[in-house]
C-alpha cells in the first residue's frame, strides 16, 4: 500500500525557512533595523555591532516609539503598521512593508526589545528567542526604540557556519551603514564597533554627506546635477573623469530615499563616460531619483534593493543626457564663499595681439589625459607622473662585447628562460605564458636620417627603438619599456636591503578615506611605512601625507588611492606584491620618455643593465621589450 509522501510543514518551520532568505547575513538584519528607525522619524540612529554582526546588532533611535501591543505584534509574521489595502502595496511610501523584517530576526536570534512614545510614562521591553515569546515587562525607556540581536542562527548551527569570516561580514554591515547614511543626510548616524565610535555622522547638505562618507578627495571633483518635471526628479553629483578608478569605485542609486540597484542606469552613466576614461575605468556617481510612488515597483525582491520603473527607456536617455551636460558645464565651487572678481569694462583698452600658436603632438600618438593615467596595458605613465627623463643608476658600461653578448642572448646561455629558436622568421624572445609569435613591420628602403642619434654599435630610430648591430642580426629594444625593466629591479634591491629614501612634501596633502576604506587604509598606512611615506592623522579618517618617495611627491594621493584600492579589491594582503607595485609606480615615473635625447654612454649603460635584468625579454607589465631580425632576413630583402 503506497503512503502519502508530501506533507505541509509546521509554521515554526515554515518561518524558520522563510527567516534565512530575509535575514541572509547579519548585514540584511542591520539594513532591516535601520529602516524601521527611519521609517519611525528618527533624526538620530545609533548603530553598535559585536564580533562583526555574528554576536550582537544594537540599533537605537530616537523616533516615534511603539505602544506595548504593537512591541508585541511587531514581531508577529505579516504584522505591519505600513499597508492596509491592496492599494497601499502599490504606492509604497515606507522603506518596510512586507511586516517579514522582525519576525525573521526574532526567528534566527535573541531579540530585547525596548520603546517607549512621547504620551507614555512608562516603557515596554519584550523578548524573544528563536521565535518564541519569553517575557514582556514594563521598563522605563527613553523616548524611541532600541532593540538588540544576539547570536544570529544560533538555532541554526549550519547556516552559521556558513558565515563568512569577519571581516568580510563587517565589510557588508559597512557597506548597509554606508547606503542607509547617503539616502539620508538629513538624520544623524552614530556607528559603533565593539563599543569604540567608528564613525560619526552629523546632520548636513547632500554633498556633505557624500563628502563625509565617500571621503572629501572627491571635494573639488564633484559635478552637480539636477532636474525637476512634473514626472521625475534627479539630483546628484558624478566625478570628473580623471577621479576614475580601476577598482573601488563609489556608485550609488537612490529613488524616494531608497538605496537601490540598476544595472540598466548604470550602464547610461558608463557609456557617457567610456570615451574620456582609460580602459578598465569607472567613474564616482551618486543619482537620486524621486518619482511618484505610483511609477514605481519595489515589492520585486525581499531585499528590497531592485526595483523597477514604469520609464526606464526614457529614464536612460534622460540620464545619460544630464551626466553629459554636467560634464561640458564650466566647473564652480558654489559652495565656496570667496567670489569671483570680474574686471569692469573699460572703453580705453589696448588692442590685444593674437598670439602664434604651434602644435607639439604627443611623441606616443596619445592624449595628454591618457598618458596620466596608469594602465598596466598601455605604453603610458601613472596619472600624472612626469614624463621627464632621468639618470638612472645604472652599472658602468664603457664597451660591451657585442658579439659575445648576442652569442650567449641567442644561444639561451646567459640568463634562464631566454630560449631563443633559430630561424628565419623575424625572431623574438618568448617568456612562458607569454604570446608569442610577434612580427615587426617590414622595414621600409631608403637613406638613413640625419636626425638619428648614432651611438657605438647602436643609434634611437623614431625616440623609440634603440636599435642595434649584432654579429648576425640586429636588435630593436624598447627605450622605456627597458629603462623600466631596470628601474623596477633596482628598486626592489633597494627595498630588500632597506635602502628606502623619501623627500618632505612642500605641502602636505590631505587624503580622507571612506567607512568601508577606513579599516583597510590603516592597514596600508602601516605598510606604506617602510617605503618611504609617512602620514600624520588629524582627526577621524582624515590624514596628511608629509613625506614619500621623491619621484611619487606631485601625484602622492593618486598612489595612496591606487593602493587602496587594490587593497579593497584582494582581501589577502601580500607584502611582496605591495613592494612590487610600488617599485612598479617608480619605474613608470622615472624611466625615460619616448624622444628623450641619451649620451652613448647612457644608452650602453642602459643595454647593459638590461641584459643583466633577471628578465630582459619583458618589462614589469609583461610587454615585450626586444625583438631580432637575423642575418638571413636582411639578406632577403636584397635578393
Amino acid at each position: 500500500m503506497s503512503v502519502d509522501r508530501i506533507q505541509l510543514l509546521s509554521e515554526s518551520l515554515c518561518n524558520l525557512v522563510r527567516a534565512q532568505e530575509v535575514v541572509s547575513n547579519p548585514a540584511a538584519a542591520v539594513k532591516e533595523l535601520l529602516d524601521n528607525a527611519i521609517d519611525a522619524g528618527a533624526t538620530s540612529i545609533q548603530l553598535d555591532i559585536l564580533g562583526s554582526g555574528k554576536s550582537a546588532v544594537h540599533v537605537i533611535d530616537n523616533g516615534c516609539g511603539m505602544s506595548p501591543i504593537d512591541a508585541r505584534m511587531a514581531f508577529e509574521r505579516h504584522a505591519t503598521s505600513k499597508i492596509h489595502t491592496k492599494e497601499d502595496l502599490e504606492n509604497i511610501q515606507t522603506l518596510g512593508f512586507r511586516g517579514e523584517g522582525l519576525a525573521s530576526i526574532a526567528t534566527v536570534s535573541r531579540v530585547e526589545l525596548r520603546t517607549r512614545r512621547e504620551e507614555d510614562e512608562i516603557g515596554t521591553e519584550v523578548t524573544i528567542a528563536g521565535g518564541e515569546f519569553v517575557k514582556q515587562t514594563p521598563v522605563a525607556a527613553p523616548l524611541g526604540t532600541s532593540i538588540k540581536m544576539s547570536d544570529i542562527y544560533y538555532n541554526v548551527p549550519g547556516r552559521r557556519r556558513s558565515l563568512k569570516r569577519d571581516a568580510q561580514e563587517e565589510k557588508y554591515i559597512d557597506e548597509e551603514f554606508t547606503q542607509s547614511a547617503l539616502a539620508h543626510p538629513n538624520i544623524g548616524y552614530q556607528y559603533y564597533k565593539g563599543g569604540t565610535l567608528f564613525k560619526e555622522l552629523r546632520p548636513s547638505s547632500l554633498k556633505e554627506r557624500i563628502l563625509a562618507v565617500a571621503g572629501r578627495s572627491l571635494e573639488k571633483k564633484l559635478l552637480s546635477i539636477n532636474y525637476k518635471s512634473q514626472l521625475i526628479s534627479i539630483t546628484g553629483f558624478c566625478s570628473h573623469p580623471d577621479q576614475a578608478v580601476k577598482s573601488g569605485k563609489k556608485q550609488f542609486f537612490f529613488v524616494n530615499n531608497r538605496y537601490i540597484r540598476h544595472e540598466y542606469f548604470r550602464k547610461a552613466i558608463e557609456q557617457v563616460f567610456e570615451p574620456l576614461i582609460p580602459q578598465g575605468c569607472h567613474p564616482h556617481f551618486f543619482i537620486y531619483f524621486t518619482v511618484p510612488s505610483d511609477h514605481l515597483d519595489v515589492n520585486i525582491h525581499p531585499s528590497k534593493k531592485e526595483v523597477r520603473f514604469i520609464d526606464e527607456p526614457y529614464i536612460y536617455t534622460l540620464l545619460g543626457s544630464l551626466i553629459r551636460e554636467a560634464l561640458s558645464l564650466p566647473k564652480i565651487d558654489w559652495d565656496n564663499p570667496s567670489t569671483i572678481e570680474i574686471p569692469s569694462y573699460s572703453s580705453d583698452h589696448k588692442d590685444v595681439e593674437v598670439p602664434s600658436t604651434t602644435f607639439k603632438p604627443s611623441s606616443s600618438g596619445e592624449s595628454s589625459y591618457v598618458q596620466r593615467v596608469f594602465m598596466s596595458g598601455a605604453d603610458s605613465v601613472p596619472r600624472g607622473f612626469s614624463t621627464s627623463p632621468q639618470t638612472a643608476k645604472v652599472v658602468s658600461s664603457n664597451s660591451i662585447d657585442w658579439d659575445n653578448l648576442e652569442s650567449e642572448f641567442t644561444a639561451g646561455k646567459s640568463k634562464e628562460g631566454l630560449d631563443v629558436t633559430q630561424h628565419t622568421e623575424h625572431q623574438t624572445l618568448p617568456l612562458e605564458g607569454a604570446t608569442s609569435g610577434y612580427a615587426l613591420r617590414p622595414l621600409q628602403h631608403g637613406v638613413f636620417q640625419g636626425d638619428d642619434f648614432p651611438t657605438i654599435g647602436s643609434l634611437i630610430y623614431k625616440g623609440r627603438y634603440i636599435v642595434s648591430t649584432l654579429r648576425r642580426s640586429l636588435a630593436l629594444i624598447d627605450l622605456r619599456r627597458a629603462h623600466m625593466r631596470v628601474l623596477y629591479e633596482q628598486y626592489l634591491r633597494e627595498f630588500e636591503a632597506g635602502q628606502v629614501e623619501s623627500q618632505a612634501l612642500m605641502f602636505a596633502e590631505e587624503i580622507d578615506f571612506s567607512v568601508e576604506e577606513r579599516e583597510h587604509a590603516t592597514r596600508l598606512i602601516e605598510d606604506l611605512s617602510r617605503y618611504g611615506f609617512v602620514f600624520e592623522l588629524q582627526d577621524d579618517a582624515h590624514y596628511r601625507i608629509i613625506e614619500a618617495p621623491s619621484a611619487l611627491v606631485n601625484n602622492v594621493v593618486e598612489v595612496v588611492q591606487s593602493l587602496l584600492a587594490d587593497y579593497l579589491e584582494h582581501e589577502e594582503h601580500n607584502e611582496n606584491a605591495l613592494r612590487e607595485q610600488i617599485a612598479l609606480y617608480l619605474a613608470n615615473a622615472q624611466a625615460y620618455a619616448y624622444g628623450a635625447r641619451l649620451e652613448r654612454c647612457e644608452i650602453d649603460d642602459l643595454i647593459a643593465n638590461l641584459f643583466a635584468s633577471s628578465n630582459p625579454n619583458y618589462d614589469p607589465h609583461q610587454r615585450r621589450i626586444i625583438s631580432l631580425i637575423d642575418e638571413m632576413d636582411i639578406d632577403s630583402r636584397f635578393n
